[in-house]
């Protein structure tokens, strides 16, 4: 018996209860499509995944597995192309930022080729939303064009909404991918959204654009497990330097949900 499963099975003793639920975890991990293209059946993982179902670790030998992953994408050269602080692999000390590296949006280092209206570096008119990593979330800031005006001094409401839209579902996949020690932000959809315009979005000033990630949570179904985030965003005036934070414009809430592949684009 390999020592990582011991040491499971010894936590789980001292807890009767937390027994049942863990195999129950494992079992249907074991059947996910997941495991049955990897062909075994890692311990590790599945524990890692029953501690954040439960939001409480489980142990040290769990999170030395998760620095382990880190190391083993950092030695293939898989991690925080965005060149991010706030990387995990960086947190934990996995990998160290060389002095002078310039952070990139979350956008084009995982999809430069995107051809998104709202987030894609690559379309040829779009809003290039830049999202950059803030600790449980992303922050952007963007300036609307005029030509995206409804009525005089406002933005449309749809534009509005696209920004929201691209820059939650960002949040939601980087989220899942530090979750999952992925070298890629999964594929995530937007499920549903609740928005609230508090005040009317002027074009041609900076605006402040901020997502924080409120909890992720596993749907299951037999031999499916897929996971959901819900994310709270908000568009203020950009403060100045030092400055709180500016009027809130635009208050949501929405849930993205994981639909299985990387990000290719």
């Amino acid at each position: 018996m390999s020592r990582p499963l011991v040491m499971l099975l010894q936590q789980a003793a001292l807890a009767p209860n937390m027994m049942a639920r863990m195999m129950r975890t494992l079992t249907q991990s074991s059947a996910s499509p997941q495991h049955q293209l990897r062909n075994s059946w890692n311990p590790l993982l599945a524990a890692r995944e029953y501690s954040t179902q439960n939001s409480a670790p489980f142990g040290p030998q769990v999170l030395q597995d998760t620095k382990a992953q880190w190391q083993a994408l950092a030695g293939a050269g898989q991690v925080n192309p965005c060149h991010s602080k706030l990387h995990p692999a960086v947190v934990t000390g996995v990998v160290a930022l060389p002095e002078g590296d310039v952070e990139l949006s979350v956008q084009e280092a995982y999809t430069p080729r995107g051809t998104c209206f709202g987030c894609g570096p690559s379309h040829p008119d779009g809003l290039h939303l830049r999202s950059m990593r803030i600790k449980n979330g992303l922050e952007a800031v963007v300036q609307l064009d005029r030509k995206y005006v409804a009525f005089p001094g406002i933005v449309n409401g749809g534009i509005v909404g696209a920004l929201i839209d691209c820059h939650a579902n960002w949040a939601a996949s980087v989220a899942l991918m530090d979750r999952a020690c992925l070298p890629k932000p999964p594929l995530t959809l937007t499920a549903s959204t609740l928005t609230n315009f508090k005040a009317p979005t002027p074009p041609g000033v900076l605006l402040l654009v901020r997502s924080l990630v409120v909890s992720i949570k596993d749907s299951r179904q037999p031999g499916i497990v897929r996971a959901s985030v819900e994310v709270e965003t908000t568009i203020h005036l950009k403060p100045n330097e030092g400055e709180a934070l500016g009027k809130v414009l635009v208050q949501s809430k929405s849930v993205h949900k994981r639909m299985g592949a990387l990000r290719a684009l």
